[in-house]
């Protein structure tokens, strides 16, 4: 039985966008229970209970590190939809000739910006990160 620590937990949020992290980024399981004020097996309990962030798929990298992308910290953090977290920065960052209101156009944009190399990823994967499937037109 682990209850969430809520002040680390609302402080990691600063301490993520201090670390001028993309939203699509990782950090390992190491960097996100220090990051959290918890311990690594909390973690690991959580990803079991499928209580905390979303964890990368393990094939995406070497070994049996588990990495979290960034995205799926703050959506689990503010309890919103993870593409909502990545439209919203964009949205601060760029400007489109749609507004990203959907999730198709949000996955796509962020699709293209990792196509041509705008933001390096800290930790590279062996694998991309699959995104969802997207369905319509940007």
């Amino acid at each position: 039985m682990s209850a969430e620590p809520k002040e680390s937990i609302s402080n990691a949020s600063a301490s993520i966008a201090d670390m001028d992290l993309t939203p699509w980024d990782v950090l390992s399981s190491r960097e996100l229970a220090k990051l959290l004020g918890v311990s690594i097996q909390v973690l690991a309990n959580w990803r079991i209970r499928d209580r905390g962030p979303v964890p990368a798929p393990a094939e995406c990298f070497r070994g049996n590190r588990t990495y979290y992308p960034v995205f799926e910290i703050e959506a689990w953090q503010r309890g919103v939809e993870p593409w909502e977290v990545l439209s919203e920065w964009l949205r601060k960052r760029f400007i489109f000739k749609l507004p990203l209101e959907t999730e198709d156009r949000t996955w796509r944009a962020i699709e293209q910006l990792q196509d041509t190399g705008v933001y390096p990823l800290k930790h590279r994967p062996r694998r991309p990160i699959p995104f969802p499937q997207i369905g319509t037109n940007f």
